[in-house]
């Protein structure tokens, strides 16, 4: 690429992102609760967007750019939601407990591996790492009431395959 060529690519991303980046930004913030998350997203986009831009052919640029924040999004609350399961399964405890206690935890977590991912996620972010429910709703890159909803799903199916399914009715 020529210097001549470097410059108007540069010029076409500034235009770009004084166009669009306001509307970006906007919805960004409607998907997510932190600005600041919202706007390292908005970064990535249009990192993403100048290194793909040949192949943007027609059509709506506020769509398109739009279409690869939503990706970014995803993928970062993705990242987070792993990230969060990494450090959980370091924090867990080793040794230490009664044979009871260890008994326990073993029908315990043999009964947390029969959940969905999901309600397994919540419950070990709640009370493993004991997060709360808004900040497990933003490790899992989920709504509040979805985080409450999976955890009371994961709590029912773990009483019933507790055997305490008479006392939850």
């Amino acid at each position: 690429m020529t210097s001549g060529s470097h410059e108007a690519a540069r010029d076409a991303l500034r235009t770009l992102y004084e166009r669009h980046a306001g509307a970006v930004l906007t919805f960004l913030c409607r998907l997510c609760d932190d600005v600041n998350v919202a706007e390292d997203i908005l970064q990535e986009s249009f990192v993403v967007a100048s290194r793909n831009a040949a192949r943007f052919r027609h059509g709506s640029a506020r769509a398109w750019l739009c279409s690869i924040a939503a990706s970014r999004l995803r993928a970062a609350r993705r990242e987070r939601a792993r990230r969060g399961r990494r450090e959980l399964a370091v924090a867990r405890p080793e040794g230490g407990q009664s044979q009871a206690h260890g008994e326990l935890d073993h029908e315990l977590e043999a009964a947390m591996a029969t959940l969905p991912a999901k309600e397994r996620a919540v419950l070990d972010l709640r009370f493993h790492a004991g997060l709360g429910f808004q900040e497990v709703a933003q490790v899992l890159g989920v709504s509040l009431r979805t985080a409450k909803s999976w955890s009371a799903s994961g709590l029912e199916r773990l009483r019933k395959a507790l055997g305490d399914g008479e006392a939850a009715q």
